[in-house]
Order: C-alpha cells, then sequence, then structure tokens
C-alpha cells in the first residue's frame, strides 16, 4: 500500500512563490528624491545625469521632501536660450535590469516652476533598445505653477516584444527640462522631487533558479510518494 502523501511547511512555501503571480510595475527610479550625492560632489545627484547649457543641480532650498530636490535653471540672453536638463537612463545610470517586454510604463515626478517670458519645461520618457534607439516615446509639456508643488502625471507608453538583438533589452529613459527664450530677460526656474518611473522588469535569475528548485522538490516528493 502506498504511503499517504503530505506536504510539509517548506514545500508550500515553494509551492506559494511558484504559483505567485509576476510582480508588477514598481518604481525603478534611482535616487528619486535627490537625496544622495554624486561624485561631483554635493550639487551632484547620484544616477542621474545633469546636462544643458546651464546644467541643472542638486538643491536643498526648495525640497518637497527629504532635504533635496533637484533645481533646474534657464537664463535667457540675447546670444542664447539655454536649456537646464536632467535625465535619467535605468540600465546605464539607476543599474537596473531590462525592462520586461509588453508591459507599460509611466513616470510622475512633484514639480514647482517659475516661468519667465519665454520660459517653458518639457520632458520626455522613452523606451530605448540595446544601443539607445527609441522604440517607444511620449512628449509632454510642464505647467507653470507658479512656486507651487504639482503632482506631474506622464501619459503611459507601451514596452515592446524582445526580439533579436539589440531589441532584446529595454531601458527606461525620462529627461526633465527647462527652457528658456534668446532675448534678455526670459527665464524659467523649476524644481523636482519624488520621481517615480513606474515600470515592469525582468525577472533576476535568482528568482527565476530559485522557482525552478521548488519545482524540482515537488517533482521529487511525488515520486517518493
Amino acid at each position: 500500500m502506498k504511503s499517504t502523501a503530505f506536504i510539509t511547511l517548506p514545500a508550500l512555501a515553494l509551492m506559494a512563490l511558484i504559483m505567485a503571480p509576476t510582480s508588477g510595475a514598481v518604481n525603478i527610479a534611482g535616487n528619486a528624491g535627490f537625496e544622495t550625492a554624486g561624485g561631483g560632489g554635493a550639487t551632484d545627484a547620484d544616477q542621474w545625469v545633469e546636462a544643458g547649457a546651464q546644467p541643472s543641480i542638486r538643491d536643498s532650498s526648495n525640497p518637497f521632501s527629504g532635504s533635496f530636490a533637484q533645481k533646474l535653471e534657464a537664463i535667457g540672453t540675447s546670444q542664447a536660450g539655454p536649456n537646464s536638463v536632467v535625465l535619467q537612463n535605468s540600465i546605464a545610470d539607476a543599474g537596473q535590469p531590462s525592462l520586461q517586454e509588453l508591459t507599460s510604463l509611466s513616470a510622475s515626478f512633484q514639480w514647482s516652476s517659475n516661468y519667465g517670458p519665454g520660459g517653458v519645461g518639457n520632458a520626455s520618457l522613452r523606451v530605448l533598445n540595446g544601443v539607445g534607439a527609441i522604440v517607444g516615446i511620449t512628449n509632454f509639456a510642464l505647467p507653470d505653477t507658479s512656486g507651487v508643488y504639482q503632482l506631474v502625471n506622464s501619459p503611459s507608453i507601451n514596452v515592446p516584444a524582445f526580439g533579436a538583438s539589440p531589441d532584446d533589452t529595454y531601458a527606461a529613459f525620462l529627461e526633465i527640462s527647462v527652457a528658456a527664450g534668446a532675448f534678455d530677460g526670459s527665464s524659467a526656474v523649476a524644481y523636482v522631487d519624488d520621481v517615480s518611473i513606474d515600470g515592469t522588469l525582468v525577472p533576476e535569475p535568482a528568482s527565476l533558479a530559485l522557482m525552478g528548485l521548488g519545482g524540482l522538490a515537488m517533482v521529487a516528493r511525488r515520486r517518493r510518494a
């Protein structure tokens, strides 16, 4: 007569892991509140790239939460209409794995701005493949909030299906900027804080291996029974 099969607590735990649904979208932004300084000193935000003719800076004068925000400031002259930019690539800058195929991507952040004559603010959320080519994009204007923080939400974009290289890896890319006109007296000043880039990542190899071991353990127990 065969012995009665039973399931131990460790096996139950493994079954729960295997049967659990795949993880959904999470905030994949690195240093989302700009609290950590980078290698360039106190005004350099770790995991972010400061760019533009008048680069943005990590700043403690007007955070939405915590102690820091990112300040963007563009002052126009008769010779140039400059911009000030902060951006992040989820793989190259934040060190995240690839986005999962056939999922959605969106972003949100706290935004405080004052635009003078000719001043504007814009953002761009993109999906980039393994060589940096754009395979998904949404551009959206940023409002003049008269110095009051407001939550800004991007439209959602789709992550394509995986294919042959370089379409076997996808990164999220968020760029936030202000720009001034090419005349004296033009300006745009803004603060960014509490960034959320909501995406679904490819599971880590260690998690996949653990799930596989759980399945093998269940098979072995059935055979012993």
